[in-house]
């Protein structure tokens, strides 16, 4: 029994003098000095990087914002038509904002596909070629480490098509007025330029690409955004989006819903939609 003892004494001795586990990193750091870094290039794709000052942050390091524009919309009407910067400061948050153009964030082209945005399509773009190398360039988007997403109108649904090809990259996302079932809009002329004519394609417009489809995959907590007045996206499209979810997914699952009387598709309805966003993140700055 002594023996015993004195064994176990020495175990826990030993386990006293061990090195202690390195802490996880909370969050980015980065020797790039603050302010707007504009036009960067990855596969002939221009990109703003926004890096925030910590010098009047309680934050040691940075969390990261991967923000898409809307249709045919500038990467930098996102932060010089809505306060996103001034967020971003107070959040000590990196924003990456890719210039999407046409992008609707397709996984692949089809021999119908009429409009090609460049030479990949947009989901391949993101997934293999930006988040590959601003990894390697900066060290961003790591597994575990505090990235979300940020999307308005069709950089919305390019928020729902990289959160469910990439689980477990993103912490939460929030997006704002977008579209996520092609197959009730049949007669779409920008789904029908990538997807073919639906009358010819059905199963592709339901099943391809198709956020509402995908949604027993849903793993990221969500906000949803949408103008009552959307006179560009239907309004629905939020809508079922949420309901199709919380349906796969249980009343319990993080995704939170905010259909606004009266806003339409625009700028001053994206702008009033960020205190909310970020308010929704930063339930998840801390995991």
């Amino acid at each position: 029994m002594q023996m015993r003892f004195l064994a176990l004494i020495s175990v826990v001795a030993l386990l006293a003098c061990a090195e202690p586990s390195p802490a996880r990193p909370s969050g980015y750091s980065l020797e790039l000095k603050p302010g707007l870094h504009a036009n960067l290039q990855c596969e002939g794709v221009a990109y703003d990087l926004y890096v925030p000052d910590l010098k009047t942050q309680s934050a040691q390091s940075y969390r990261l914002l991967l923000v898409l524009p809307g249709w045919k919309f500038d990467k930098s009407r996102w932060y010089k038509e809505t306060s996103l910067k001034q967020f971003a400061d107070a959040n000590a948050m990196i924003l990456i904002l890719p210039q999407m153009n046409i992008s609707l964030y397709a996984s692949q082209y089809f021999p119908q596909t009429t409009m090609k945005w460049h030479r990949y399509p947009g989901l391949v773009f993101v997934n293999q070629h930006l988040i590959p190398e601003l990894h390697k360039k900066y060290g961003f988007f790591q597994k575990g480490m505090p990235n979300f997403l940020l999307g308005l109108s069709t950089g919305g649904r390019g928020v729902a098509q990289i959160a469910l090809s990439n689980p477990g990259l993103f912490r939460a996302g929030a997006s704002l007025s977008g579209d996520y079932d092609q197959s009730v809009m049949p007669g779409d002329n920008l789904m029908r330029a990538v997807y073919g004519p639906y009358e010819k394609f059905k199963e592709r417009w339901k099943t391809i690409d198709n956020p509402q489809h995908a949604a027993a995959d849903w793993a990221m907590p969500l906000y949803l955004a949408h103008g009552t007045a959307d006179k560009i996206v239907p309004p629905s499209q939020t809508q079922r989006l949420y309901d199709a979810i919380v349906s796969a997914k249980g009343k319990e699952f993080p995704v939170q819903l905010d259909m606004v009387p009266g806003a339409g598709h625009d700028f001053h309805f994206w702008n009033s939609r960020l205190k909310a966003s970020f308010a929704f993140f930063s339930k998840y700055y801390d995991q």
